[in-house]
């Protein structure tokens, strides 16, 4: 599962899970202060802080060569740019120091908080199927219009055209705000990466539309389709904009990120490809 759906807003996984985990730990917290009159909801936040510092920093640090023309990407954390290692090498580290540094019922406390998040944290991993790593096959009989073709037997297109080598598929739309940022990001992939081909599947959008828009954008992206049924978005199972898959070249989903994505992440996702 890529994303979840609470009401109007749609967030990726990842994303649900650490503010699933912080809510529960930290409203853990607050009742034990308040039960016991004791500091630990502070300790709790300097904790997550420690994690999620250390974890964007290492993943700059990774990708350096991405952030060097923008630094002040570096703080743009919308990018979804963390090295999971080690944030939670850095949240436990910090949270042993101050455990050890906490006293009697306070270190109780702190220590009941956090094994809340690690067992919130870790059972929604499991039951969402994050863990996961069985690559699933593209649709390839999926059809998409280019209404831009040459002749009418060209204006219907299946992802089979495309088989054969590793595909990167961003499903967007023009009034996306995010999706309209990262589009440069993609055009200055397609020159950085010529061995992929990369698709822009404009999600039920008119073709008056998306032309408007990309030559106002003065955008050249490689093969601009739409998916006017919106058939790869469920296969996606994704309810959010934007959507990227990933897909080897024997037509496997190696994986799917919904969420804008910078150079870093973007080559981050690159890389798995084969």
């Amino acid at each position: 599962m890529n994303s979840i759906t609470i009401g109007p807003f749609a967030l990726s996984t990842p994303l649900f899970i650490v503010m699933l985990t912080l809510l529960c730990a930290v409203a853990l917290a607050w009742l034990l202060e308040k039960k016991y009159t004791i500091k630990i909801e502070s300790r709790l936040w300097l904790t997550a802080i420690a994690g999620l510092f250390v974890a964007r920093v290492v993943f700059v640090a990774q990708y350096w060569e991405q952030y060097q023309t923008n630094l002040l990407g570096t703080l743009d954390i919308r990018d979804g740019g963390f090295s999971v290692a080690a944030g939670l090498i850095a949240a436990a580290a910090m949270a042993l120091y101050l455990g050890y540094k906490s006293v009697g019922l306070q270190r109780t406390a702190f220590v009941l908080s956090v094994m809340t998040a690690v067992v919130v944290g870790g059972s929604t991993f499991l039951w969402l199927g994050v863990y996961k790593k069985d690559a699933q096959p593209l649709p390839l009989q999926t059809q998409l219009q280019n209404p831009w073709a040459d002749s009418a037997a060209e204006q219907t297109v299946t992802l089979e055209n495309f088989s054969g080598q590793p595909m990167v598929i961003n499903l967007w739309a023009s009034w996306c705000p995010p999706c309209r940022r990262e589009m440069p990001v993609f055009e200055a992939a397609q020159r950085e990466f010529p061995q992929l081909t990369f698709i822009y599947a404009n999600q039920q959008e008119r073709a008056e539309t998306v032309e408007g828009f990309l030559s106002g954008q003065q955008l050249n992206l490689q093969h601009v389709l739409l998916d006017q049924e919106g058939d790869l978005a469920r296969f996606a199972r994704s309810r959010g904009l934007p959507t990227t898959l990933f897909v080897n070249s024997d037509g496997s989903v190696q994986a799917i990120r919904m969420g804008e994505v910078s150079r870093a992440t973007l080559a981050q996702y690159i890389e798995q490809l084969r």
